[in-house]
């Protein structure tokens, strides 16, 4: 059986404030995972405006970035790939962006129907690291830190995350 695979879809808005836009799990087997990222981007870049899709490099993550990097059949998919490879545990990870969290930086949907996944959602992160699954969580915590990295020094040549130090080297 698979384990659960989470992603989360983050907007940059134009105050420099992380919007959470969707935060799911599902449980996908290994060799279905670059399909289920192909049906992710298609679903989130309708407008164009998709910049970059970062996946964990480790575990099937190395085998999809690999999968997608040779197989996918839209162009522009593969060039967007970037990974993500932890260092630390996930609770460390989770202490660096609860300043951007206490700040306000970080934005969330109001409850309605289209934020269905939102209830779940807190339940996991309001019981990490005690939840019975963090999936949601580390993908949410990845891409605050993605997106951490992307405001601070993306277009400065810095490319790679040190999850030990947490800093971006």
């Amino acid at each position: 059986a698979s384990d659960y695979t989470g992603y989360t879809v983050l907007e940059l808005t134009t105050d420099f404030r992380i919007l959470i836009r969707e935060v799911r799990q599902a449980k996908v087997e290994s060799a279905d995972l670059p399909s289920y990222v192909k049906m992710i981007a298609l679903t989130w870049n309708t407008d164009g405006l998709l910049r970059e899709i970062v996946l964990e490099d480790k575990g099937s993550g190395i085998t999809t970035v690999q999968a997608i990097k040779n197989s996918i059949d839209i162009a522009w998919i593969p060039p967007m790939i970037r990974t993500y490879k932890p260092n630390t545990s996930k609770t460390q990870r989770a202490r660096w962006i609860t300043p951007f969290c206490k700040a306000g930086l970080i934005l969330f949907p109001q409850p309605h129907a289209y934020a269905d996944w939102l209830g779940d959602f807190f339940d996991e992160l309001f019981q990490f690291p005690a939840s019975p699954h963090d999936d949601r969580t580390d993908s949410f915590v990845q891409g605050c830190l993605w997106l951490e990295w992307y405001l601070s020094d993306a277009l400065n040549g810095i490319t790679a995350f040190d999850d030990a130090t947490g800093e971006w080297q």
